[in-house]
């Protein structure tokens, strides 16, 4: 491991929020993606990836307070996207899952992304998109690394 510039570091802070800014501009200028928000579709995609999620463990993954996740719960609740189910064991438990509407909302979803995406990519070379998708791999194994390990 080597220590990282504090200027790089901030240089890099700044790239990624401007280029995940832009993206997100870029997507939601598509009339048919401003159904859902950016927090929608994180929240759509981890209810899906973690089957019986509760309020707290999203609020969580989310990096946002439980009221601010209830709120936002509350929306995808009422377009029929989500459904909540109260623990049986413990009242004050909800686990969440994703409605048949719901799963079909994030498969339109995941497909306009895809399609987006793609175009944005195409505008740097094959051999660069290797090179980022080969950083960002071993950055994620690094990752998943460090954290079984204090999880241990």
């Amino acid at each position: 491991m080597h220590k990282v510039d504090s200027e790089l570091l901030k240089e890099f802070i700044t790239v990624m929020t401007r280029i995940r800014r832009v993206m997100f501009e870029l997507v939601s200028t598509d009339s048919e993606y401003k159904a859902a928000t950016a927090l929608q579709y994180r929240g759509l995609h981890l209810i899906r990836e973690i089957p019986g999620i509760t309020v707290g463990e999203l609020a969580k993954n989310c990096m946002m307070s439980s009221a601010a996740v209830a709120q936002f719960l509350e929306r995808l609740v009422k377009t029929g996207w989500v459904e909540k189910k109260t623990d049986t064991r413990d009242k004050r438990v909800s686990h969440l899952s994703l409605t048949s509407a719901g799963k079909k909302q994030l498969q339109e979803l995941n497909q306009k992304m895809t399609k987006k995406l793609e175009g944005m990519l195409s505008l740097i070379s094959e051999e660069d998109f290797n090179h980022l998708l080969r950083i960002q791999k071993t950055l994620l194994q690094n990752l998943e690394k460090k954290q079984n390990a204090e999880a241990v």
